[in-house]
């Protein structure tokens, strides 16, 4: 079947322009999409997905379909018992025509053009190994865009893994489930908001979120991350990294190496176990640095149990809320205090020194 005779063909500088196709129309296409996708996965000479792995699965349909224009096309419909078959609730299916879907684009889609799919329901693995484009979907489900390259896409809503392993992109989503940006290299992702694991496993990325949940950061390397409100454990061992937060939960920057982290606010153990690193927090709550190593931190305030089992480090707090740790002062380690806290605490003096602030 041609399924080049159900798309209209449009220019390239209409590709992101408004679609005022009707449900009809749009039933029509999505039947016929259907019955190929239906037609590929039936066919006994198609491969298994679960033996033959996702490259390969898409390998076989790439070779399979038919060419047509895909550069701009609706799929919304009022009768959406059409989707039944592919919904969530059938991972597998739902999987396979998102690989479908990614083959047919990447197919018939030329190297700097751009493609706009809306469709009511979230599918798995579009713009799967999309390369050299521009690519734009209301809703996605799983792993959007993973294996892109050099590519733009732009999402309102993801489900897990959108932007795995993609490398030389950029993402953009509005709200986004966990992993977004996974094990990405060399590319730039934006997000409103983010569930866990954010950037994990990133090299060489930049990460700007709004409003991030936990792990963000995990070991990612060479990256900067922008955040304006995340939660525990981001930038969890890191390296090579600057990471910029306005608000983060408890243990900010946790196990990270030769790193530098910008923060407003953290909660209780920011920089806990780091090594060769540089913290700046305006405002955090109890055991600031714990077992920190060659490290420097500086706080504005601190409370309790600041420099506790740190090493070989500077330990700046200008105003201490609470005792400093009694090894803080221990293990080749330089503890300065405000003026005033200095002041505040004589049982200090002689083991710390003045941190002389330069506004």
């Amino acid at each position: 079947m041609d399924l080049n005779k159900i798309v209209d063909k449009k220019d390239n500088d209409k590709a992101l322009g408004p679609n005022t196709e009707n449900s009809s129309q749009n039933k029509v296409k999505l039947e016929t999409l259907l019955s190929e996708f239906f037609g590929i996965i039936n066919d006994k000479a198609t491969p298994d997905l679960l033996k033959e792995g996702v490259n390969g699965y898409y390998n076989y349909i790439y070779k399979k379909i038919n060419n047509f224009d895909i550069k701009n096309i609706n799929l919304s419909t009022d009768d959406m018992s059409l989707y039944d078959t592919i919904r969530n609730n059938d991972d597998d299916k739902n999987q396979k025509f998102g690989i479908f879907l990614s083959a047919l684009i990447n197919k018939n889609v030329k190297a700097g053009e751009k493609v706009q799919i809306t469709i009511p329901i979230p599918v798995n693995r579009l713009f799967y190994k999309l390369k050299d484009s521009e690519a734009h979907v209301n809703i996605a489900g799983e792993y959007l865009g993973d294996f892109a390259k050099n590519s733009k896409i732009y999402a309102d809503e993801a489900g897990d893994g959108a932007g795995w392993g993609m490398e030389g992109c950029e993402l953009y989503v509005k709200k986004a489930d966990e992993f977004i940006g996974r094990s990405a290299k060399n590319s730039k992702i934006y997000a409103d908001e983010a569930g866990d694991g954010a950037g994990s496993n990133m090299e060489t990325c930049e990460l700007n979120i709004k409003k991030a949940h936990n792990y963000l950061g995990y070991t990612a390397k060479n990256s900067t991350i922008y955040l304006e409100e995340a939660g525990f454990f981001v930038g969890l061992s890191m390296e090579n990294c600057e990471l910029h937060v306005k608000t983060a939960g408890g243990s900010l920057g946790k196990d990270a190496k030769k790193s530098i982290i910008y923060a407003e606010q953290a909660k209780e153990t920011a920089g806990a176990g780091m090594k060769d690193c540089e913290l700046h927090v305006k405002k955090t709550t109890d055991w600031l640095g714990v077992k920190a190593k060659n490290s420097k931190i500086y706080a504005d305030e601190a409370g309790e149990g600041a420099g506790i089992f740190m090493q070989n480090s500077q330990l700046f707090i200008y105003e201490l809320k609470g005792n400093l740790a009694d090894n803080a002062l221990k293990g080749n380690n330089t503890v300065y205090l405000g003026k005033e806290s200095y002041e505040k605490f004589p049982e200090y003096h002689g083991k710390v020194k003045i941190w002389e602030k330069k506004t």
